[in-house]
């Protein structure tokens, strides 16, 4: 009876094991195919990529270049297999619609760019507008090698 209670117990905990290793192996194969989409992004964006480009770029398109206090490149980090190239702008006397606008024009899923951090304030001087701050990233292979040959180690 003993021996039998026990092996009735490990058939439950092996039981539940396999259940959770079915369902981190389904987790593991969404994000091993979001790396692989990742991947194809960044192969078939440009290779001459400049996130501070294309953030002055998009000031045209959305007509603020006038509103543009300043566009600085910040540090590039490591993230995992790749870089994370980070961009901040300062926008002065803009409109919510505008600065939405803006927001739209410049989150791109084909370019693998989004808005990280943003803060809005009021304009002192004028409260019917607003100043804004964006952090803009992208990621990149790290300099000299080509997207997703690090990954592939």
């Amino acid at each position: 009876m003993d021996s039998h209670a026990r092996a009735k117990s490990a058939l439950a905990a092996n039981q539940r094991i396999l259940k959770q290793l079915t369902r981190l192996s389904a987790e593991y194969l969404d994000l091993k195919q979001d790396v692989v989409q990742v991947e194809g992004l960044l192969t078939a964006r440009s290779r001459d990529f400049n996130l501070f480009s294309y953030v002055e770029k998009k000031t045209g398109e959305a007509a603020i270049k006038s509103h543009v206090k300043s566009i600085n490149p910040s540090k590039t980090t490591a993230t995992g297999p790749y870089e994370e190239s980070a961009t901040d702008i300062k926008l002065e006397m803009i409109t919510l619609k505008q600065l939405l606008d803006f927001m739209y024009h410049i989150e791109s899923p084909t370019e693998l760019v989004k808005i990280k951090n943003f803060s809005i304030t009021k304009n002192k001087e004028k409260p019917e507008y607003l100043n804004a701050t964006l952090q803009i990233v992208t990621y990149m292979a790290p300099k000299g090698e080509a997207a997703g040959s690090k990954a592939a180690r």
